[in-house]
């Protein structure tokens, strides 16, 4: 039988303890580099050639999408394209409609 034990912690404790966590969590997240190369990668696979010519930036996890496309269609593509990867924390999807 285990038991629960409770207890608190002082605010300079708390402080302390979520610094610490932030930084573990930061440790967890994917290198940037490997968003990058994931998020071309799935770009290639959708075959529209359209989206070879994507340029893609990722800081802290947010993946942003600039270039041009042909159509609205093929932006929403890429943006779904990418959001399928589990990695990234966000998306900035600033393509243009020429």
């Amino acid at each position: 039988m285990s038991t629960i034990r409770s207890f608190e912690l002082s605010p300079f404790s708390l402080a302390l303890f979520s610094q610490m966590s932030e930084f573990a969590r930061s440790r967890l997240r994917p290198q940037d580099g490997l968003i990058r190369k994931n998020v071309n990668r799935v770009l290639l696979e959708t075959g529209y050639a359209p989206l070879r010519c994507i340029q893609c930036d990722v800081s802290d996890g947010v993946v942003e999408l600039t270039g041009s496309v042909p159509s609205f269609y093929i932006k929403q593509l890429a943006q779904t394209a990418v959001l399928r990867l589990k990695q990234i924390r966000g998306i900035k999807n600033r393509l243009r409609v020429a």
